[in-house]
């Protein structure tokens, strides 16, 4: 960090872009919070972070009829989920595990 600037300090009531200000967005999430108390932890059935396999456009749109939303993304169908799987092949060839890891 550059010595002769210093962070400045986030209070509070900072505003954000919208105009919207830091209370009014904890007060929004911990209504969120209230309304759904449950945080679920997975396990990935696949990862592959140095050569992960493309999926493009037309694919998803073939499988989905869409482009699925990521933040709140919907549960899939298990057929999407399987032709999803199918089609995408990493570049090493190993392929995703299809099994539940958690039994």
């Amino acid at each position: 960090m550059a010595t002769r600037f210093k962070p400045a300090p986030i209070f509070f009531d900072t505003q954000f872009g919208n105009g919207s200000s830091l209370r009014a967005w904890d007060a929004e999430y911990q209504e969120r919070v209230a309304a759904h108390p449950v945080f679920l932890a997975t396990r990935p059935l696949f990862v592959e972070l140095k050569s992960p396999p493309q999926v493009s456009v037309r694919l998803m749109r073939s499988i989905f009829h869409r482009i699925p939303g990521t933040q709140n993304a919907r549960s899939i169908k298990a057929r999407e989920f399987k032709r999803l799987v199918s089609q995408v092949t990493p570049l090493d060839g190993c392929r995703p595990c299809l099994t539940n890891p958690l039994t």
